[in-house]
Order: C-alpha cells, then structure tokens, then sequence
C-alpha cells in the first residue's frame, strides 16, 4: 500500500467514525484550497506534505500518522495515546470550533449548516438575554419594595 493510498484509508476511518462529517473538512483542518483538498482526496490522489500530515497528527492523535507516511506498525495509535479528536464533530466544542471558523470566513461546511449552526447560537443567546432580563427584573423588583418598606 502506497502512502496516498494510506492517507486516504485514515481519512476514510475519520469519517467513518464521526470524526468528520465531510471530506471538505480537510480544507479548514488544513488550510488549503479546494484544489488541494481534491488532489488529496482523488482517486490518483497527491502525496500529503509533512505540514499536512503534521496538522492531522494534532487534530487526530488516534491515527497513527507514522504508519501514513512511512507504512511502519498499525493504522491506529497505541491505546496509551487520547482516543478522541480535539473537536467530534457535532460536539459542542466542534460547534465552538465551527463558529469561529465561519467567523473568520474559514469555514469548509456546506452553507446551510453554517446557517443551522448561526441560528442556534442567536437562540442561546436569545436566552442568555431573557435570563439576565428576569434576574435584572427580579433584583429590581426587590429593590423597589426594599424602598416601600423603607429600608
């Protein structure tokens, strides 16, 4: 098995496991254009560059990035090393992730679930707002009958 053949079979088990939803995933990961991402991903797909391979070993340790580049032992780490990536996707630290890249016009995911991630964060600040308003609301109140009562 050749490296590129390697590489894809990684990302294959990334996305098969849920730790990407998409392969254009890749293109925020890493950095790079579409063209790129599409010469990785291809069929006769480019050889990953060590500064590829070296953001993929920090996003997931579970790969045994060595095995990638070289062919050397087993696809996945050593049980000793963190199992999961920095961010599953869908978890709420990838959501946090997520809106900073479409913040910053880096985004990879498809519009609509920009849109779907942008409208969930409006309402839960929508309902951080509400609560401050009822605790305000609340100290307020108390605070006028303090005054009532002459205190």
């Amino acid at each position: 098995m050749t490296d590129t053949e390697r590489f894809k079979k990684a990302i294959e088990y990334l996305l098969t496991e849920g730790f990407m939803k998409f392969k254009t995933d890749l293109k925020a990961i890493l950095g790079i254009d579409a063209g790129r991402m599409t010469s990785l991903t291809r069929t006769k797909a480019s050889k990953p560059q060590p500064r590829e391979i070296a953001l993929l070993r920090k996003k997931f340790p579970q790969i045994n990035w060595d095995w990638v580049s070289t062919g050397n032992g087993e696809m996945l780490a050593s049980e000793n090393i963190v199992n999961e990536p920095e961010a599953v996707y869908g978890s709420k630290e990838w959501k946090k992730d997520e809106l900073n890249r479409i913040v910053a016009g880096s985004s990879a995911i498809p519009i609509e679930e920009r849109e779907t991630i942008l409208i969930a964060e409006v309402q839960r600040l929508q309902q951080i707002i509400v609560e401050a308003q009822e605790v305000n609301n609340s100290t307020l109140l108390q605070d006028l009958k303090n005054m009532l009562k002459g205190k």
